[in-house]
């Protein structure tokens, strides 16, 4: 089993956030966690459905954003992948 987790800016992705994940998943007994980076296509996909997107103003985060939250789930006993 793999958890995956969309890191959402300003709303997950904060390195206490992504640690109480961690600790969550380990807690599981789940070795391995994918944290995805915020997909920026999200807000298309809402616009053919017709509805108001939520966070129009989130960004993505950068691949040191990402290799740090990484590290955070390492340091946790996790196997980390990032991205899909």
């Amino acid at each position: 089993i793999q958890v995956r987790v969309p890191c959402i800016h300003g709303v997950n992705d904060s390195e206490e956030q992504i640690q109480a994940t961690a600790r969550l998943v380990k807690g599981f007994g789940v070795e391995r966690i994918a944290l995805l980076p915020y997909n920026l296509a999200a807000g298309a996909k809402y616009k053919w459905l017709d509805r108001p997107y939520p966070l129009p103003e989130t960004q993505g985060q950068s691949e040191e954003d990402m290799a740090k939250l990484a590290e955070t789930c390492r340091r946790e006993g996790l196997v980390v992948q990032v991205g899909g």
